[in-house]
Parts: C-alpha cells; sequence; structure tokens
C-alpha cells in the first residue's frame, strides 16, 4: 500500500448510512475510497446493536459469524454495487472478541483492500461490552484483536480511533501492535472543528497511513488537514448533507 496508489479522499463509515448504494453515490462523485460500515459481526454486538435501534439510531445488521454464510452473503449483496468502480474499499466492524473479530475480517477479507476495527463508538451499549472507543483505554486488549487479526487475516488492518479519549499520542503508538492504517477521528470535544494539533501529533508519530476524519465540511478545510502531512481525509455526516464536496476536493487534488 505505497503511497501512489493510497486515495487521499475517502467516504468515512456511518453505521446506518454507508451501505453499497450510498457507497456507490458517493464514488459517482469523485471519493476515491470508501469505508462501509460500521457493522457489528457476533452475537454479543449485535444485540447491542439491536438495543441501540430501539432506541431510534439506525444501525446495520448484517449478519454473524456464528451464521457465517448470511453475513458473507450481505456483505457480497453491498460489496456488488461498486462493481466496476476504480475505488480502495473497506468495512468496519465490531466484535466483542479478539477471536471473533479476526473469524469475521478473514471471511470478509477477499471483498475489501483492508478491514477496519471499531475502536471509535461511544455508545453505552457497546462500551458495556468493552469495545468501542473503550478500547482505547485498554491496550492490552485492543493488542488482542490486532494479534488476532495478524495470524489469520492478510489484507491491511486500519484501527479506527477517536483521538480525544487518548492523552499521550506518543505512548499510544509506542504501545499499538502492527497497525497499517490509523484512520483518526480529531475531534474537538465542544467544538465544530477538529484538532489539528493532535492529528498532526499522530501524523508526525505513526508510521503507517493517517485518514483524518472530523469537521471536513469545506474544500479549504479538507486542504489545511491533509497539509500537516496525514496520507489521507475522509468525509462523514458533510457527505450527508453536500455530497458535491468530494467532487469540488478531488478537483483540487488534481
Amino acid at each position: 500500500m505505497d503511497k501512489t496508489t493510497f486515495p487521499q479522499l475517502f467516504l468515512a463509515p456511518m453505521t446506518g448510512y454507508t451501505d453499497g448504494d450510498f457507497c456507490r453515490k458517493i464514488v459517482l462523485q469523485g471519493a476515491q475510497g470508501v469505508i462501509l460500515g460500521g457493522i457489528s459481526v457476533d452475537a454479543r454486538s449485535e444485540l447491542a446493536s439491536q438495543q441501540i435501534i430501539k432506541r431510534g439510531r439506525k444501525e446495520f445488521v448484517w449478519g454473524t459469524v456464528e451464521e457465517i454464510e448470511g453475513l458473507l452473503t450481505k456483505v457480497k449483496l453491498e460489496v456488488s454495487k461498486l462493481k466496476n468502480l476504480k475505488v480502495m474499499k473497506g468495512i468496519n466492524i465490531r466484535a466483542s472478541s479478539p477471536e471473533n473479530f479476526a473469524k469475521a475480517a478473514s471471511a470478509l477479507s477477499p471483498f475489501f483492500d483492508f478491514i477496519e476495527l471499531n475502536a471509535h463508538c461511544r455508545q453505552p451499549e457497546f462500551l458495556e461490552l468493552n469495545i468501542g472507543q473503550n478500547l482505547l483505554s485498554n491496550i492490552s486488549f485492543l493488542n488482542d484483536f490486532i494479534n488476532e487479526y495478524k495470524k489469520r487475516v492478510k489484507v491491511p488492518l486500519s484501527l479506527k480511533i477517536r483521538s480525544s479519549v487518548i492523552q499521550n499520542p506518543k505512548d499510544f503508538v509506542n504501545d499499538l501492535s502492527s497497525v497499517d492504517i490509523l484512520h483518526v477521528d480529531a475531534m474537538l470535544p465542544g467544538k465544530p472543528e477538529a484538532d489539528l494539533t493532535k492529528l498532526k501529533d499522530f501524523a508526525d508519530l505513526f508510521q503507517g497511513k493517517i485518514i483524518g476524519n472530523n469537521s471536513v465540511t469545506t474544500t479549504g478545510i479538507a486542504l489545511k488537514m491533509l497539509n500537516i502531512g496525514i496520507s489521507a481525509i475522509s468525509i462523514g455526516r458533510a457527505a450527508l448533507s453536500n455530497p458535491l464536496l468530494f467532487s469540488e476536493i478531488k478537483d483540487r487534488l488534481k
């Protein structure tokens, strides 16, 4: 995954929105990479998703490793909607154990250029399972997920994190096992902007690819974020309200 082939402009995963149809729509607007999901892939994380749905959120429930054929059938259907499009594809997944994460990732890996571990969600139903952003405060458990993945799966691993949870980026990166892509939601709590200072800290420390995320709502913000030395940006909520933003940014990247 060298610099010449890694795209600069991604659609971020947004649970309940980034299925195959939505990803196709955004690729046609100029996205060079898309991340489907996030999806829950084992019984406990799926139950958490169902509980979240009941309180009004949209969540993907596409199947589990307990019934792997159902999971594969649904994911293959979504990926087929990107057929004949030149785009890098990833999928963001949640599981309640390292073994189930690696098992699902192994089954899904033939359809994607990378798999993304969700260490980002902050819904209480996921936090009760000690997954989502709670993985960021339990590095040993997080590394269990990463190490189990690396035993079984050959495609690159992305890790989606929430940087505001991490007090010391240097210690975090030093303690982290072999991750290929770090997808950083650089949310600045209470502010409608990203924490570019902290994002740059990660860019200076991490040896792999970095995707910067949060509050990319204009071409100017996108270019400013890229100029701090990261590999790519991802756009989430702005894709819902202004899909043309992708083509505007792509034109400036030429």
